[in-house]
């Protein structure tokens, strides 16, 4: 089924199939807060009963109190370790309201959330989860609400939904790759969202989605590449996704945002690299003196940090009066840290090819996901991501049309950028077939310089001839070099009327002496 599907709160208008006799739950009447997922099986008791008995139920499941006393064969209890595990991962035996909502919709045609529905079947422990809450308040500052660390604490906050004089109120969601499920039913159950938006962030590409619902829809993606550099590798890339949802207030004043950041990846740059250094002889902002500053007090700014912290700080950086009214303006420092992240990939394979002078192991692949950004840039967002600060007749303001124009520029010369670097690779490419090519010539050539005068004098003592035999019965030396040289003579006549007829045919008209000689002696080089 095509369309947006509706909101969790229009589940029963819908025409949705009601629940299993089994559930307790019913999609018109949500159980009350909390999740009956999420729970790390080693927490201790939490403010939720739900969530309580939950963990009681993970902790029989995964710590069990009788194990087997022998172990039969390969197939025993025994699971084999894994490095660097930080995750468990369990079946969910019930299924909380929003995912409910999710498998309703599934039972009622929309066969595009499928996948979403299956994945929210089990659910994992992320140890790395964290979530900043991030508000622009009403005096145009930024502040650091929050930062949440475990499903408990999201869903404790969010049961609040109290947001001050905050006109914007955003949830930086940072996970290790594979959000947990518990985290989409407290997103999408507090903040009713689209459960379409958690189906493209997991599954990318193999989200079925139209175009046009897909530029209407509240939500988008950046395709983020960054270098992992190894010790065999300087070229070593990631592909990670980042994805945002915008819903406005329904009064107009302000909207809320969600970013789901699919890595913990931590990258070696400044947020004030993205913007322009002030003049001479201004002050320099960040330094507590304007005295010549140390390496200590430098490196202080350009320390590894993930993604979501760079934004928050290059969000700061920013005018806060346009992000507060335009959610796209909001998001385009987070655009500026994916062009930076693509410019330097190509830019170090680039280097490294240069280097070699061939063609290294490095690949660029997703570089369709800079023309969707570029589309989605050329867009202001998505439709569904409208601008509080001017109605739907006026164009945005000069401020925000100013930072779109900069960034089709920056995202266009990526393009351009990407397209040259295939081109240098495709004549690196051709460059070393030739070489190749040019290497089984010379040895070819090698062999030919020295079996060639072995078989030329083998071949001339074979003869039979009366200098060598001293038989006058047999044919002299020079009957043999005059043959050579009139069956030459002949060979040069037959090549030379060939190419007569076939410029006679070709072209209609005579061909002169000096073109037929040149062709039969191969001196026109054809």
């Amino acid at each position: 089924m095509s369309g947006s599907p509706p909101g969790p709160a229009n589940v029963a208008q819908a025409g949705i199939p009601p629940l299993d006799a089994a559930a307790n739950t019913s999609p018109t009447s949500p159980p009350p807060a909390g999740h009956a997922r999420g729970a790390i099986p080693n927490a201790g008791p939490s403010d939720t009963p739900i969530l309580d008995s939950v963990s009681s139920q993970l902790k029989a499941k995964i710590y069990p109190t009788s194990r087997p006393s022998k172990i039969r064969g390969h197939l025993g209890a025994r699971r084999k370790p894994t490095a660097h595990r930080t995750s468990y991962s369990w079946k969910v035996s019930e299924r909380s309201a929003y995912h409910e909502y999710v498998h309703n919709l599934v039972l009622a045609g929309w066969d595009n959330l499928k996948r979403l529905d299956d994945y929210m079947e089990n659910d994992i422990q992320d140890t790395n989860l964290a979530v900043s809450v991030i508000d622009i308040k009403s005096n145009h500052e930024v502040e650091r609400v929050q930062d949440l660390h475990s499903i408990a604490e999201a869903d404790s906050f969010l049961q609040e939904q109290v947001r001050g004089n905050a006109r914007v109120r955003m949830y930086l969601v940072e996970h290790g790759g594979s959000i947990q499920s518990s985290m989409i039913d407290c997103l999408g159950q507090h903040l009713q969202m689209d459960p379409r938006f958690f189906a493209s962030n997991l599954f990318g590409p193999y989200m079925v989605i139209a175009p046009a619902d897909r530029h209407r829809a509240p939500f988008s993606g950046l395709g983020f590449t960054v270098l992992r550099p190894t010790r065999s590798r300087t070229t070593e890339t990631k592909f990670f996704r980042v994805s945002i949802y915008v819903k406005p207030d329904i009064n107009g004043a302000g909207w809320c945002g969600v970013i789901l950041f699919n890595s913990h990846a931590k990258l070696q740059l400044s947020p004030r690299t993205l913007c322009a250094p002030p003049p001479f002889g201004h002050p320099i902002p960040g330094l507590s003196s304007q005295s010549i500053p140390t390496i200590s007090k430098v490196s202080q700014y350009n320390q590894p940090r993930s993604l979501r912290e760079l934004y928050i700080d290059a969000l700061k950086l920013s005018d806060l009066t346009e992000a507060a009214s335009s959610p796209f303006y909001a998001f385009c420092p987070l655009l500026k840290l994916n062009f930076h992240c693509w410019n330097e990939v190509i830019n170090t394979i680039r280097t490294e090819d240069r280097r070699l002078s061939d063609i290294s192991e490095a690949s660029l692949g997703h570089v369709e996901e800079i023309q969707h950004t570029l589309a989605m840039i050329e867009r202001y967002g998505t439709s569904g991501w409208q601008d509080l600060s001017s109605t739907s007749k006026e164009p945005p303001s000069q401020k925000v049309q100013n930072t779109q124009a900069e960034l089709i520029e920056d995202f266009k010369h990526l393009l351009n950028q990407t397209d040259l670097l295939w081109e240098e690779r495709r004549n690196m490419a051709s460059i070393r077939d030739r070489q190749r090519q040019s290497r089984w010539s010379t040895l070819t050539n090698s062999f030919t310089f020295i079996f060639v005068p072995i078989s030329l004098i083998s071949s001339i003592y074979g003869m039979n001839v009366s200098e060598i035999s001293g038989t006058d019965e047999n044919p002299n030396i020079w009957q043999f070099f005059a043959a050579c040289i009139g069956l030459n003579i002949v060979i040069l006549l037959l090549m030379a009327a060939s190419h007569w007829v076939g410029e006679m045919r070709k072209y209609r008209r005579l061909v002169g002496v000096k073109e037929v000689w040149a062709f039969a002696t191969n001196m026109d080089g054809r």
